[in-house]
């Protein structure tokens, strides 16, 4: 069976709760989660090109008379690479922009869950074309490698060591780039040889995680949303001599909040789901280019922003 297979059997959730902690409300059903979630987790990397160098390490603590070793000095051994820094960026943007802001810590053990409507419709339609940039980007990189390393000797200099550089093969194979989802596995998923009594138990202990699980989503929803809205009140202050500048993103990053707390309310929230519609209200139709140049429109949009942070009990 494949990702999309897999993950089939959808549904949409509806916004509701309140300000957090909050308990997680009994009609949500650990089957009910277990089909409607996807954990998620994502996994690139690519050649460190970093080594201690422990030479020189000894001579700086030579240097300072320090009689112990007091640090390590680390080579960077591409020196000033703009390729490889380049791909560096790019896994991290995919990370942070992608793969964290499309998803939701589960539990405290690392695990990240998506809805699997965000999943098949957003998710993945990103993370494969990121995973082809990353990997044409890559292609690029070895095809040049020979000259980087090159283009290192002369600029190391007597910190250029030949050894340290990997045959193209070898970091070829560091290069790689895995997203993997799996449905949220549900008690009664558990193919086990134990009596009635058993099974409850374990149904009991899995309710119990999912609550806690749900009550830490609703909290970083919350957290998500007060983030969303301070940004905005603190990028809109402006005077009559002095407007503050602020990118097209403090705009397109609310939008894109308002999409996902829709999908990411699975308590049902209403005073979240309240607070979202407000902030989308005020967003309806109001462009970056709009809020620098109508100063009206821009004291208008602040006030209401001000106003959401202010009626709710953060």
């Amino acid at each position: 069976m494949d990702a999309t297979q897999a993950i089939n059997a959808t549904q949409t959730f509806i916004p509701q709760t309140q300000p957090a902690p909050l308990a997680a409300p009994s009609d949500i059903s650990v089957p009910d989660l277990g089909l409607s979630f996807v954990y998620v987790s994502f996994s690139a990397g690519y050649p460190p090109f970093r080594k201690l160098d422990k030479d020189v390490s000894e001579e700086v603590d030579a240097a300072k008379g320090a009689r112990t070793r007091a640090g390590n000095y680390h080579k960077k051994l591409l020196g000033d690479c703009p390729s490889f820094d380049q791909i560096v960026k790019f896994v991290a943007n995919s990370r942070n922009r992608i793969h964290y802001r499309l998803t939701k810590p589960w539990g405290d053990n690392g695990l990240r869950v998506t809805t699997a409507e965000i999943y098949l419709n957003e998710y993945m339609p990103k993370m494969s074309a990121a995973e082809a940039e990353y990997r044409q980007m890559a292609h690029e990189f070895l095809d040049e490698y020979d000259t980087f390393v090159t283009a290192a000797a002369f600029q190391l200099q007597d910190l250029f060591n030949r050894d340290d550089y990997p045959a193209k093969e070898v970091v070829a194979k560091k290069f790689h780039w895995t997203v993997a989802p799996c449905p949220v596995a549900v008690a009664d998923d558990f193919r086990i040889q134990a009596g009635r009594d058993a099974v409850n138990l374990i149904k009991s202990h899995y309710q119990n995680h999912y609550e806690g699980c749900i009550k830490d989503m609703q909290q970083d929803n919350w957290e998500q949303l007060h983030t969303v809205l301070t940004k905005m009140s603190e990028g809109l202050v402006f005077s009559e001599s002095d407007k503050k500048t602020f990118r097209d993103t403090l705009v397109s990053n609310a939008v894109a909040a308002c999409d996902l707390l829709k999908s990411f309310n699975v308590s049902k929230d209403p005073a979240l789901e309240a607070a979202r519609l407000k902030l989308e209200e005020t967003l309806y139709g109001v462009t970056p280019d709009a809020l620098r140049k109508d100063l009206y429109l821009r004291h208008e949009v602040k006030s209401k922003v001000d106003s959401i942070l202010k009626d709710m009990d953060w």
